[in-house]
């Protein structure tokens, strides 16, 4: 498919590269550009999740951070599922003000934030239930937990460590 230049974008600037929307060829007639959309109002279909995702911080550029959504199951939503939408050669991705849209199974998000959640809770849980009760270390974790949740959210804290018996 034939491609047109349109305008350079935020990530294809920073690797030399220019913004491209592909256009059908009609012959004999000039190419129509496709109706522009905005690309704050793309809405994911059902089962998939979006997710705008910064290129750069501070005005520096970031891969590091595309590379972690990459390795954790995220990829680029590609232009063709939203035709209009600002596009970069950039694996071919939707760009918008130096954010990049990126797509994950709502069922593989939902499974990942689950278990993020069972990990924190082990390692917290865990760190408390190796305090031993009338310890120094408890003492602080108290007096911290305290000031941080206020007296009221700190006692029904408490009441549920010691429900759970952390306690």
């Amino acid at each position: 498919m034939p491609h047109q230049t349109t305008r350079r974008g935020f990530l294809a600037g920073l690797l030399g590269l220019t913004v491209v929307a592909a256009l059908p060829k009609v012959p004999g007639s000039a190419p129509a550009l496709p109706e522009a959309i905005d690309p704050w109002a793309i809405t994911a279909p059902s089962g998939t999740t979006y997710q705008w995702v910064r290129t750069a911080l501070l005005g520096e550029p970031d891969p590091a951070n595309l590379h972690k959504r990459l390795d954790n199951g995220w990829d680029f939503v590609l232009p063709e599922a939203h035709p209009g939408a600002p596009v970069s050669t950039v694996e071919h991705a939707i760009e918008a003000s130096g954010l990049v849209l990126m797509q994950k199974s709502t069922a593989e998000v939902q499974a990942q934030l689950a278990e993020e959640r069972v990990e924190h809770e082990a390692r917290w849980n865990g760190g408390i239930k190796a305090m031993k009760p009338g310890s120094k270390e408890l003492a602080e974790a108290d007096a911290w937990e305290r000031r941080y949740m206020g007296e009221e959210r700190w006692a029904q804290h408490v009441a549920l460590e010691k429900a759970k018996g952390y306690r």
